[in-house]
């Protein structure tokens, strides 16, 4: 993982705006799954929600950082956000 993908791991994983994103998609998984239904990893790593988290946090690299974010670091952390999420939402 590149120092830039470690910063947006740490900005995703540590801002309150993309929390309150994270946590309402955990609960809508959660009820997803209660209900019998399978989520891949990797549509949830390319869905719309979690594009919205990555861009929060690129935007975040960015103007505190001073660092762009590239498309590949933004895939590595999705899927590594992703695996977070389901992993939560299993246990909800």
């Amino acid at each position: 993982m590149t120092q830039t993908a470690n910063l947006l791991s740490i900005y995703v994983d540590n801002s309150r705006e993309i929390y309150l994103v994270t946590e309402s998609l955990v609960n809508s998984l959660a009820k997803k799954m209660r209900k019998g239904a399978t989520i891949s990893r990797e549509r949830l790593a390319g869905s719309s929600t979690m594009r919205r988290i990555m861009s929060m946090g690129a935007r975040m690299v960015a103007d505190n950082e001073g660092e762009r974010v590239t498309a590949e670091d933004r895939r590595e952390v999705a899927a590594l956000h992703a695996d977070y999420i389901l992993e939560f939402a299993e246990y909800i």
